[in-house]
């Protein structure tokens, strides 16, 4: 199973795919207490606002919102020790702390680009 990430904004979009095995790692990199495998979900609108618990459940989140929270994340996790960061690695292999921090600013610069946008994901 993998995150389908997609930044839609009128006259195109940007997809990224990550697996889920990082579920944990993005779930503490966004601080958002979320459990396995659903890491991502507030991002995609599918759980409330961490600033606004009344809010969210809805078909995306917009891009200007959603970007300042993967600028924290990614603050989060360029402080994080790495031996730290290397226990969030799938045990399996399909996941790696490095490739996912990729992953969240590839998603943060398209919500930058266009924060006209609106981003989902699918699970």
């Amino acid at each position: 199973m993998s995150y389908d990430v997609y930044v839609e904004w009128m006259g195109g979009s940007a997809d990224f795919n990550y697996t889920s095995n990082m579920s944990t790692f993005f779930a503490w990199a966004l601080d958002t207490n979320d459990t396995q495998p659903w890491g991502l979900r507030w991002i995609g609108g599918e759980l409330p606002a961490p600033e606004d618990p009344s809010r969210g459940y809805g078909p995306g989140r917009p891009a200007h919102v959603v970007a300042p929270y993967l600028k924290t994340a990614l603050e989060r996790i360029e402080a994080a020790d790495r031996a730290f960061l290397d226990t969030f690695n799938a045990a399996n292999g399909w996941g790696h702390w490095e490739r996912a921090t990729a992953f969240l600013a590839a998603i943060r610069n398209a919500c930058l680009e266009h924060p006209e946008g609106r981003v989902r994901v699918s699970a």
